[in-house]
């Protein structure tokens, strides 16, 4: 039994592909469609450096878009770094953030300071005087504080695992926000972040 297919049957066929080919093209990049949402978020910084696998989500996007050099970073963005990746992020207050291989953080400013949400991964962050960096990794929030000259942080979170901050340069104090107890960094110093 063959099947025979009218002049209607066709159109109808031809409008169904078209109308599937088009659903597809905006689940592989919604950008077109919330291409004016970017511009209502504060600007927060600018990729610096980008190598190799380096993506770049909106809160309201389905889709993760490779990172451009200079491409402005908006609040509630998404960076991720794939494999032998990494990339550097220029923050609007003069500090910095180095996202290594494998990493996933989402930023977001609150009360004044910025909020890292390390999912995962290896980052380093250089923050500069009067500066304030919230660390959110899962259950787990601490207020990273620097009173003057800048500082560099090493933090590494595994995707099952406590949070670890050690402090490379500068002095840092490091504020538990359930608690409010204070703990004052020193070099080399590695502090493991646990749920309270």
């Amino acid at each position: 039994m063959t099947l025979k297919f009218n002049r209607t049957d066709k159109l109808i066929l031809f409008l169904s592909l078209t109308i599937v080919i088009v659903f597809s093209y905006f689940l592989y990049d919604d950008s077109f469609l919330f291409h004016n949402r970017e511009s209502k978020n504060s600007k927060i910084g600018k990729i610096n450096k980008a190598d190799n696998d380096v993506r770049l989500k909106a809160s309201d996007s389905f889709t993760w878009n490779p990172v451009k050099y200079s491409e402005v970073v908006f609040e509630r963005y998404s960076v991720f770094t794939g494999k032998k990746s990494q990339t550097q992020i220029d923050l609007i207050d003069g500090s910095k953030i180095f996202l290594n291989e494998n990493s996933l953080v989402t930023l977001v400013t609150k009360n004044g300071h910025l909020e890292l949400n390390l999912r995962y991964g290896d980052i380093k962050t250089e923050i500069q005087a009067t500066s304030k960096l919230e660390l959110k990794a899962g259950s787990q929030k601490i207020l990273l504080i620097k009173e003057k000259g800048s500082s560099t942080l090493e933090i590494k979170k595994p995707k099952f695992g406590l949070t670890k901050v050690k402090l490379v340069s500068g002095k840092v104090s490091l504020k538990h926000s359930t608690t409010a107890q204070t703990e004052f960094l020193t070099k080399d110093q590695t502090v493991v972040v646990r749920p309270l």
